[in-house]
């Protein structure tokens, strides 16, 4: 009878909480809840007063099982990606849509820390850019970009896609490109990575980076011109690209109709 009327008082409460958790805090919970029905059976046991057992919500080990959901694929001081399941305070229903997921350049995070991107589009946006570097490598350093510093090559990507008056005055010795070389070498993921401009080219089997981090700048002001220029093996890359998707597909297994499988004409 003691035990029917603990389930009684607690069932409401805990089958709302057993709902919203994912699989591992479901387990915790379900076991945390078995822990709180024999700590009342032992505390109806004459001479039997204290808890017995510590649960989920006190000190129990199993409560730190989804404290740390997160990966690193590649190297952080060359090219990494990083992710993190979101926390069970961004409250998002399906869980599954939602992840911390981040470009890691040079030691560099690229993006807000805490900031979740949307896997459909962040997945299929990532493995479609590899893609098309891939397969139009050949193309990714043309001879406009012969004989230019890396910030050179950055200005006049940029340039291809400006306005006249938006040119920068230090680089008006620069031709306008056509703006295909800006979509060519444009990287792009989501909203994420709003606060940067990313482009890159591709040289010798190495992808360089050339990134703006805006993060900072004055709400008033276009540019920063705080830099980030680095190079990196293509193979890793890839590889690192490679590694992040199949983890994240073992993970959420729906994401296999978001990968993209698009191949691009080399010319």
């Amino acid at each position: 009878m003691v035990l029917l009327q603990v389930w009684l008082d607690v069932e409401s409460s805990a089958v709302v909480r057993y709902q919203q958790r994912s699989r591992r805090t479901e387990f915790c919970w379900a076991f945390s809840f078995y822990l709180v029905l024999l700590n009342h059976y032992w505390a109806a046991v004459p001479g039997r007063t204290s808890n017995e057992f510590h649960t989920c919500s006190n000190t129990c080990p199993l409560a730190a099982i989804n404290l740390d959901t997160s990966q690193i694929f590649g190297e952080k001081r060359k090219f990494a990606i990083y992710f993190r399941a979101c926390p069970d305070k961004y409250n998002y229903a399906p869980t599954d849509k939602m992840a911390i997921c981040h470009l890691i350049i040079s030691n560099n995070l690229i993006g807000q820390p805490d900031e979740e991107c949307y896997l459909p589009t962040w997945i299929f946006s990532l493995t479609n850019r590899c893609n098309r570097i891939v397969d139009t490598k050949h193309l990714l350093f043309p001879k406009e970009f012969n004989g230019l510093s890396d910030r050179e090559i950055f200005e006049i990507i940029l340039k291809a896609n400006q306005l006249e008056d938006e040119f920068h005055s230090d680089f008006l010795y620069l031709p306008q490109l056509d703006n295909k070389f800006w979509s060519d070498h444009l990287f792009s993921l989501d909203e994420t990575i709003d606060d940067y401009l990313i482009y890159f080219y591709v040289k010798d089997n190495q992808i360089t980076f050339l990134i703006e981090d805006k993060t900072e700048r004055i709400e008033s002001d276009y540019r920063s011109y705080k830099f980030i220029f680095h190079s990196v093996s293509l193979d890793l890359f890839v590889d690192t690209v490679n590694q992040a998707t199949e983890f994240l597909l073992q993970q959420y297994p729906y994401l296999k109709d978001n990968v993209s499988s698009r191949s691009f004409n080399s010319r």
